[in-house]
């Protein structure tokens, strides 16, 4: 499944979208999709290499493409960079043909909607426009971090089956650091014999956030408590200390992602002082935070707002009244006077987070992603309605989702694959999954199963790989009971847009030109890895008639889907011969690829 993430952000960044683009990226991708990350061109005073500064595996790529940077210019410059990264993405992606484009920010989505299908939208706020609304509109689904998000745009008309409700996530492992409060004191240089109060995230960058209840409420306590905020900026600073009496506050500059887990392990208490008053915060934020301190196994104090409840409650958190400091104050004592209490919502807390790690959130997601959009098994089911009963084969299995969706529904499927790291990630994800999956490496010309092994054969745009497709298509009729059914999809060797390289005319091309044309628009690929054939000018590719006489020369009878659907609309009644007539015109340059069933016939 190819996957690209489009994200107008400079990254890597200081603020929390950064860290939850790429955790979702990276998670995405250990649900075997070949993710691409694609952001603007950006000044960054932050040097370091993204996946070093996040801590974030390296199994996808990021994507650097041109745009205008003016966001330092204000709401007009960040306007135009964000026109200018739209217009950059609808050319980049033109040429692109992934299985989903997904995105945080609705204004390229928009662009994309005018020529793109699979598209994904994940809502952070509220706002509403005539961009919101096209993108709602033409996208297969709509991912809300909260409930209220979603019920604001089902207010704005939006299909309620459309969205999915998925809270932000956060990686347990990461945050499960092997120190003790002592210790995660003494690594940070913090005192030892005080009572720590810990807010983590922007102190400024939106009112609602609430530092300045927080600050209100350390004046309530004496020096005996360090109210400890961590992750402003300088002018953030500048600005609490003109503001506020911090004679037992300690103002943090932003601190690297991985340095976070030991300043909440060093905290007695947890804040989250959203305030009311802002529906962002009353109604639709899913804060990164509130999620790491769960993970934290540290006592919680949180607001009571809608947008918190959807996560917190009484068994794990001290909710208090928003926008009172006193009230803040009180809550913070109810844990640090009542230490079953504090011990018994850290315990519950830490449990619940374990429902809202981001793998979770993306397999949420991608299930989501599977109703929304038909997968190559849901159109063989059209076809073959009994397919999961079946004894099924997947020649050229790759990462194995079909195996994945045929097991997923009860059935029996076996892989063939030759490339030793698609088997190993295959069988990885089969366990993750609790799925049971076998795969066999081997070649489809040669291979190893008993004559009339199979019910089915699965062959989707894998001849083209193959270095002797003839024999291949002999050892598959081998294997097939007679009667048996077989799907193949065969790439048009004069389709006007290639099936592979989603080019334009390159086929029309002498092969020995085709390098260099795919070359400069940037579509070549790794021609000398393990998997089969990939350098066009060596891949076979087939008129109509010509794979449906090596199909027929062994004992194949072929059946054209779209042909058949055209003669079933019109119950084949000669209604359908002129339709059937154009379309025949039509595949022969206008189909990237023919879909072709096949029956057995002795």
């Amino acid at each position: 499944m190819k996957f690209f993430y489009i994200a107008n952000v400079r990254l890597p960044t200081e603020k929390a979208h950064g860290l939850q683009i790429m955790k979702m990226c990276e998670s995405f991708a250990r649900q075997g999709a070949e993710v691409e990350l694609v952001v603007p061109w950006r000044f960054n005073p932050i040097k370091e290499d993204p996946f070093d500064y996040y801590g974030i595996e390296r199994n996808f790529k990021i994507r650097k493409i041109i745009a205008l940077d003016s966001v330092k210019f204000g709401k007009i410059g960040f306007l135009i960079q964000s026109f200018s990264f739209a217009k950059s993405i609808f050319f980049y992606m033109f040429f692109k043909n992934p299985d989903i484009i997904y995105s945080r920010d609705a204004l390229p989505l928009f662009f994309l909607s005018f020529f793109k299908k699979n598209l994904f939208w994940e809502a952070h706020a509220g706002g509403f426009n005539f961009i919101v609304e096209r993108v709602i509109k033409k996208c297969r689904g709509v991912i809300a971090i909260s409930q209220g998000l979603k019920d604001f745009y089902i207010s704005r008309g939006a299909i309620a089956d459309k969205i999915l409700v998925a809270p932000d996530g956060v990686d347990l492992q990461q945050f499960n650091v092997p120190y003790s409060m002592f210790q995660a004191r003494e690594k940070l240089n913090l005192p030892q014999g005080k009572k720590i109060i810990l807010y983590t995230g922007s102190f400024y960058l939106y009112d609602w956030k609430g530092i300045d209840v927080m600050l209100k409420a350390a004046e309530i306590f004496s020096n005996d408590f360090l109210f400890l905020l961590v992750g402003g900026n300088n002018k953030e600073i500048t600005q609490t200390k003109n503001k506020h009496r911090l004679e037992n506050v300690k103002l943090v500059s932003h601190k690297p992602h991985k340095e976070i887990p030991y300043y909440l392990k060093a905290a007695d208490v947890l804040v989250l002082p959203n305030k009311k008053g802002d529906d962002v915060s009353e109604k639709y934020t899913s804060p990164l935070k509130l999620f790491e301190y769960m993970a934290s196994a540290r006592p919680i104090v949180a607001s009571n707002l809608p947008s918190i409840r959807e996560v917190l409650n009484g068994g794990n958190a001290v909710l208090i009244e928003p926008n009172n400091p006193k009230a803040l104050g009180e809550g913070i004592n109810k844990i640090l006077e009542n230490a079953e209490l504090a011990d018994r919502i850290s315990k519950r807390a830490y449990s619940d987070a374990k429902d809202y790690t981001w793998d979770k959130r993306v397999k949420n997601i991608l299930n989501f992603r599977k109703k929304k959009m038909k997968s190559h098994f849901d159109y063989l089911l059209e076809h073959v309605p009994n397919l999961a009963k079946l004894s099924v084969l997947d020649v050229g299995s790759g990462r194995g989702t079909f195996l994945f969706d045929v097991a997923g529904h009860g059935g029996n499927a076996i892989g063939l694959e030759i490339n030793e790291a698609y088997i190993k990630e295959t069988m990885d994800r089969a366990g993750q999954n609790n799925l049971s999956v076998k795969v066999v490496k081997g070649m489809a010309e040669k291979l190893s199963f008993p004559d009339a092994a199979f019910d089915f054969v699965n062959f989707a745009l894998v001849i083209e790989h193959i270095e002797n497709p003839n024999l291949a298509v002999k050892e598959i009729a081998r294997v097939m009971k007679i009667g048996g059914r077989a799907y193949v999809g065969v790439p048009n060797r004069f389709g006007l847009k290639d099936a592979h390289f989603h080019l334009w005319f390159v086929n029309w091309l002498p092969r020995s030109w085709c390098n260099g044309f795919i070359t400069l628009f940037g579509k070549h690929k790794d021609y000398n890895g393990p998997a089969g054939r990939q350098n066009l000018k060596d891949m076979h590719y087939y008129t109509f008639g010509q794979i449906k006489k090596i199909l027929n020369d062994n004992a194949f009878e072929v059946t054209d889907i779209r042909e058949k659907k055209i003669k079933n609309y019109f119950k084949n009644t000669l209604f359908s011969l002129p339709f059937i007539f154009f379309y025949r015109i039509y595949r022969l340059f206008f189909s990237d690829s023919f879909h072709l069933f096949l029956k057995k016939t002795r």
